[in-house]
């Protein structure tokens, strides 16, 4: 089981339009190039993946993949973890995820594969 963030989600495009960095790309300790800061970070993934990236990287190494689907962020489960959630907009989240459940799973915030190694 693989989840991890989705380099091409739908908000990631639109700040790349704009000369920013993808929200789940950190490439260093700072958040450079993003919309919203240049704080110094421990967050972020060095490697990040589009979901038909992924899905091909599997594939390639053998694993069938059963089952794959995108996420948002904003979903509950999240929500219920982080208390700082909880304090920001509810309504923002809402429309996150109204969002996030039009969008096909290529370009949603967060990607799950469930897959299994294929013996020869």
């Amino acid at each position: 089981m693989i989840s991890t963030p989705n380099l091409a989600d739908f908000y990631s495009r639109l700040t790349f339009l704009f000369g920013y960095t993808p929200f789940s790309y950190n490439p260093s300790k700072f958040r450079v190039a993003t919309p919203f800061s240049n704080l110094e970070t421990n967050m972020g993934h060095k490697s990040v993946f589009t979901y038909k990236g992924l899905r091909q990287l599997l594939l390639i190494h053998g694993f069938k993949v059963i089952k794959s689907e995108g996420y948002c962020y904003c979903d509950r489960f999240y929500i219920d973890i982080d208390v700082g959630k909880r304090k920001r907009e509810v309504g923002f989240y809402r429309f996150r995820g109204i969002v996030n459940k039009l969008l096909p799973n290529s370009m949603r915030e967060g990607m799950l594969f469930i897959s299994k190694k294929v013996r020869k």
